[in-house]
């Protein structure tokens, strides 16, 4: 058996490179301590939406890259196969049972069983080893019969002798049969395969396709590998024939660049070129946890999944990136690596390594830390704790040093002149020249002191990076100097091409030599570049970095298209990158603390980003499970019982690659202000939201930072049931009414007491009005009095008696107008209007408003006697009085009253001015014109009602004008025309 693998490992070692190690892949291994269920797994898949499903002796365990569940079987029987179709669904098969994963109302997923489906004579079959699904039609494979379900139902493919393992290529179902050979199911039957005789006593245990149409490769038990063709089945040369047959396969598929992968019961996996002639091993030495495998499958990430007896594996074979490590006798932190003379060499803290044929190899003779490595073509130099060496036709010897016990730390080979080397050391810089054999080591005046750990040659000066001191730069036949902005020791230096770059924790700068100084770099100015550890021009003109960002490490590349990164992390963890190698071919060697990783950008897939984060359960009051996380169909929306004071919601983006998700964002829309921070927690908890509708929403950051899109669950708090609607609704129907009856209550009362106030009102103007009637009855009265008592004294006095007839014909056309007073309605009066001369209606206006003159007061008329105005005269004639008698009564003392008219294009308007006590604004305004409304003392307040009246009557308008001390201006306003 040892001499079996020493002969593959030469074999495959032989067809790469003469001085390069394959290298191993990144695996990462899953023990049962860890998800915590049975070790034995016989299958993986992969369902819709990304998660693992893997089959054990527990049943069914779902794995989404962040929790473990477990789904018992039907009987707790032992789940042997399963298979994803391709809308999908997972489909199962166990002892003596198959059927389909299902979910119930609360997206609980459950293994649904199908064989209550079969007749009852068919429904003994054994362990069902093998599941198959296309579209439309899944098989169940057993050694008694394939059992094919299609929506017409079930039909049975019956072997003659039993069957052998069956397999699904291309949609096209294989079985293989026991002395005949290997079939192609057609339906319910069996078509013998050309060449497949060849099969008979040969049980195949993988079969898949190859990149040439119609041709399959076969792996057998005990005879390797065949070809399968139209024309038959011929023996494949592979260089993994010895390992197969020794191991024995037992599972195999092909990936998805075209290699196949092959699962042995004893040696783990066997990965093969496309054409099955190259092979490279998989094993417990280069990685996997066993050697015992069961069954491989490939995610959509392009990671093999491995089931051993002991736990499963994952496995990168597609991202070319390979790790070197102790177990391939590289030993110590890699601190250097260079190719010299076709063979690489590293520069550990445990000594100078090469790598050879079946490993990395320690130099002889060189003992120590090594630090600098700079090859100069038909020599090695080496720099480490103990000096300098040079490694030339096999042989390493010592070279003189400044001190004899120096360490270098670095080494600079001058372009200009190759016999002229700088180092750098603990103790500053030095240089030496090589005469023929010889090395002669001086130090220039003014050399720095101190460590000095890089050297660049730019322009015909030397910049040293410094540990302690900073940036140092040297001329010949200057000194050295310190550019003042980089008198730090936290700076990292590169050289691009013919660019200078310097860069600390923050900022990139870029040196200018015709102006001498640095500028810095606006593009690199956001503190991404924390680490740089190497800057460099690739083969096609495109800048690559190398640095750590945050917590991760990252290669980028920077073309005009934009930037490509390359993310590292998942091969180095938290260990950093110290140094990088470019080759003229475009691969990338990294140096760590671990080891060396090796990587060729060429063959890498674009950075993909995170799947969608999937809303795995949600929990009420931290233990009563709502949402089981397999929603059946589409996710519905779920409405939270009021009784529930917290809602937790686990989440997990199934991705197991590069670019997994490193940290997640949430944001629960209707409650956060805003999106969180990035938080590695794969869940998040709500205390007492307050009722309503909210959209819970989470993304998944990859390493790189590229976020996926995001998954969502809606959900709606419902208030509890003092808040609900119905009792909301009740409350407001109950308030509304009580509100109703108070409000009609209040009307009431207030109606009530307007009723009252307005009676009240009503005798107070009767006896207002009563007052007013009695006053100028009682006038007329002692108007009649007055001429009885006269009337025997001077009847025989002629003019007396004309006077008495004037006298009672005045009393008489008085108290016939107080009459109609009192029986007429202003808005019923009906004017007689005719054509009238103006002066006279005024003038009797004014001789009734003040029958005794005017005493003190001066009353202006400027009417003309001619012109005619169409009006009523008594009517208008009532207009005036009453507004001359207001006037008279506003103004006291020797003020002045004035009657004017003036005519307009089709109008005619009258003036009574008066320089009385005038009104404010809010009076004319609200009061003025109304009934009842006066500033007089013992005023009814209904003349200029009824003059308001009498104009409108007329088809005019009335209006006032007053300013408080200074006076009123009433304005009557007719139409020109009757």
């Amino acid at each position: 058996m040892r001499y079996l693998r020493l002969l593959l490992l030469w074999a495959v070692a032989g067809s790469l490179q003469a001085q390069d190690l394959p290298g191993r892949w990144r695996v990462e291994a899953f023990t049962p301590e860890q998800y915590k269920s049975h070790p034995q797994i016989w299958a993986i898949t992969q369902d819709a939406r990304g998660i693992l499903h893997i089959a054990n002796n527990n049943g069914v365990m779902r794995y989404d890259g962040v929790r473990f569940e477990d789904l018992p079987a039907p009987g707790g029987a032992v789940v042997r196969s399963l298979a994803t179709d391709p809308a999908g669904r997972v489909w199962y098969g166990s002892q003596r049972d198959f059927g389909v994963i299902e979910a119930d109302a609360t997206g609980q997923p459950w293994l649904k069983s199908l064989v209550g489906e079969l007749d009852s004579t068919e429904a003994d079959f054994g362990d069902v080893w093998k599941t198959y699904a296309t579209h439309d039609t899944q098989y169940f494979f057993t050694v008694r019969k394939i059992i094919r379900r299609t929506a017409a139902g079930y039909t049975f493919i019956r072997p003659e002798r039993g069957f052998y393992f069956p397999f699904l290529v291309d949609g096209v179902l294989y079985a293989q049969e026991p002395g005949r050979g290997l079939f192609r199911v057609e339906g319910d039957s069996l078509v013998a395969v050309p060449g497949g005789d060849t099969f008979a006593q040969r049980p195949i245990f993988s079969l898949t396709a190859t990149d040439v149409p119609g041709r399959l490769l076969a792996a057998t038990a005990d005879h390797g590998l065949f070809a399968v063709t139209a024309a038959g089945a011929e023996h494949v040369p592979s260089e993994a024939h010895a390992w197969l047959v020794a191991h024995k396969p037992y599972h195999g598929i092909r990936l998805s660049d075209g290699r196949h992968a092959i699962a042995t019961r004893t040696g783990g996996v066997v990965v093969l070129a496309a054409d099955g002639l190259q092979a490279e091993i998989l094993n417990k030495e280069r990685g996997l946890p066993n050697d015992i495998a069961w069954y491989v499958y490939q995610d959509r990430e392009g990671g093999l999944w491995t089931g051993h007896d002991l736990g499963f594996s994952r496995t990168m074979v597609e991202y070319p990136i390979r790790s070197f490590d102790e177990s391939d006798g590289l030993v110590g932190t890699v601190e250097a690596v260079v190719r010299h003379q076709g063979r690489l060499f590293a520069a550990t803290r445990r000594g100078l390594f090469r790598m050879g044929r079946h490993g990395f190899e320690p130099v002889p003779g060189f003992e120590g830390d090594a630090w600098a490595l700079l090859d100069l073509g038909d020599r090695l130099l080496v720099g480490g704790a103990r000096g300098l060496f040079e490694w030339r036709n096999g042989r390493l010897r010592r070279l003189p040093t400044p001190e004899p016990a120096a360490t270098v730390l670095a080494l600079h080979r001058s372009p200009g002149d190759g016999t002229h080397i700088w180092l750098g050391t603990r103790e500053g810089a030095h240089r030496m020249r090589r005469d023929g054999d010889r090395w002669v080591v001086t130090t220039p005046e003014n050399a720095p002191t101190g460590e000095i750990r890089r050297i660049f040659e730019h322009q015909g000066r030397l910049w040293f990076q410094t540990s302690y001191t900073g940036l140092l730069r040297y001329e010949p036949e200057r000194r050295f100097t310190h550019p003042e902005q980089f008198g730090r020791n936290d700076l990292s230096m590169h050289l691009v091409g013919d660019t200078l770059w310097v860069n600390d924790t923050e900022r990139m700068y870029r040196y200018h030599a015709e102006a001498d100084s640095f500028v810095m770099v606006p593009d690199f100015a956001q503190g991404s570049l924390i680490n740089l550890r190497a800057m460099w021009t690739g083969t096609d003109g495109a800048v690559w970095l190398a640095a750590r960002v945050g917590a991760h490490n990252r290669l980028s590349r920077m073309s005009a298209a934009g930037m490509q990164r390359y993310p590292v992390h998942q091969w180095l963890g938290e260990l950093a990158m110290l140094s990088v190698l470019p080759e003229a071919d475009g691969t990338i060697w990294v140096t760590h603390p671990a080891g060396l990783l090796r990587f060729q950008p060429d063959q890498a897939p674009p950075s993909v980003a995170p799947g969608e984060p999937l809303i795995r359960s949600v929990l009420l009051n931290q233990d009563s499970l709502w949402f089981a996380g397999m929603a059946p169909g589409h996710l519905p929306d779920f409405d939270m019982r009021p009784d529930a004071r917290s809602i937790r919601i686990n989440f997990a983006s199934p991705s197991f690659g590069i670019g997994r998700p490193v940290g997640y964002r949430t944001y629960l829309e209707g409650f956060d202000p805003d999106w969180s921070a990035i938080s590695t927690e794969t869940f998040r908890e709500y205390t007492s939201l307050p009722a309503g509708t909210y959209v819970f929403r989470v993304k998944a950051v990859g390493a790189d930072g590229t976020e996926s899109v995001e998954g969502r669950f809606l959900f709606t708090v419902q208030p509890p049931w003092y808040a609900s609607a119905w009792f909301l609704a009740g409350m407001l129907l109950l308030t509304g009414y009580l509100g109703y009856r108070a409000v009609d209550h209040r009307i009431r009362v207030l109606r009530d007491r307007d009723r009252m106030q307005a009676r009240q009102h009503q005798l107070d103007m009767i006896g207002r009005i009563g007052a007013s009637v009695t006053h100028d009855i009682r006038n007329t009265v002692f108007s009649l009095g007055m001429l009885t008592r006269n009337l025997e004294k001077h009847f025989d006095d002629p003019e007396f008696r004309k006077d008495a007839i004037e006298t009672l014909d005045t009393v008489g056309h008085h108290l016939e107008t107080l009459v109609r007073r009192f029986q007429e309605r202003p808005d019923q009066w009906n004017p007689q209007i005719r054509d009238t001369k103006l002066a006279d209606t005024v003038r009797a206006a004014v001789r009734r408003a003040l029958p005794e003159g005017l005493s003190t007061l001066t009353l202006r008329m400027e009417i003309d006697d001619q012109v005619r105005v169409p009006h009523d005269p008594d009517l208008l004639g009532r207009v005036v009085e009453n507004l001359v008698r207001n006037a008279v009564d506003a103004t006291t003392g020797t003020g002045t009253v004035t009657i004017r008219h003036r005519t307009g294009s089709a109008e005619h308007v009258v003036e009574i001015e008066d320089t009385g006590r005038g009104m404010d604004a809010d009076f004319i305004r609200h009061k003025l014109f109304q009934p009842f409304a006066t500033t007089k003392a013992n005023g009814l307040g209904l003349g200029l009602y009824s003059c308001r009246e009498i104009v409108l009557a007329h088809g005019g308008a009335i209006s006032a004008r007053s300013t408080p001390g200074q006076g009123s201006v009433f304005e009557i306003r007719l139409p020109a025309h009757s």
